[in-house]
């Protein structure tokens, strides 16, 4: 009896073993974004994304929780299975009493290919909504605009003729 009790947990190991193994190659494959970024409250990041070549973002988001910190941390986003991504957008500091952002640096992974974007070169990638927001595309400081009294919430924007190409070679 002990024989078979010890039997079917080591097969019970094994097969959780094995689906442990194989939920981590279906993540793997989902489009992922990763975001270095500098917040010193708590907030929220939302990911806005299109794929149709349009920058016009209705529903397709994801949201990420940030810790505050004055540390560097990084915010990953994973998009729903076979999403491939044509524009993104950026929208942070939803907590009113976040100070300046600092965006350090972001990655786009997609099937073991990556591209990474440090620098002044993620200006190239995107632009503030000046309604809403300054980007200092040397510094990575993201700066929230007050109109009326109410403090705007940032939004970065694609540079569409460099991003969208950007993409298209990741899922290509």
């Amino acid at each position: 009896m002990k024989i078979k009790s010890l039997l079917a947990l080591l097969t019970a190991v094994l097969f959780f073993s094995c689906k442990d193994g194989k939920t981590e190659v279906a993540e793997s494959e989902n489009f992922k974004i990763t975001v270095d970024v500098i917040a010193n409250k708590e907030d929220d990041f939302c990911l806005l994304y299109t794929t149709d070549g349009t920058s016009n973002f209705q529903n397709n988001a994801v949201w990420q929780h940030v810790k505050g910190s004055a540390d560097q941390q990084s915010v990953v986003f994973n998009l729903p299975k076979d999403v491939k991504p044509t524009q993104l957008r950026f929208d942070v500091g939803f907590n009113k009493q976040q100070e300046e952002i600092v965006l350090k640096g972001i990655a786009f992974e997609y099937k073991g290919k990556k591209k990474e974007s440090r620098g002044t070169e993620m200006r190239l990638f995107f632009r503030p909504d000046e309604s809403k927001c300054t980007f200092d595309g040397e510094t990575g400081v993201i700066k929230a605009l007050v109109t009326n009294g109410q403090k705007q919430v940032p939004s970065l924007y694609p540079q569409e003729v460099y991003l969208g190409p950007e993409l298209k070679k990741l899922t290509n």
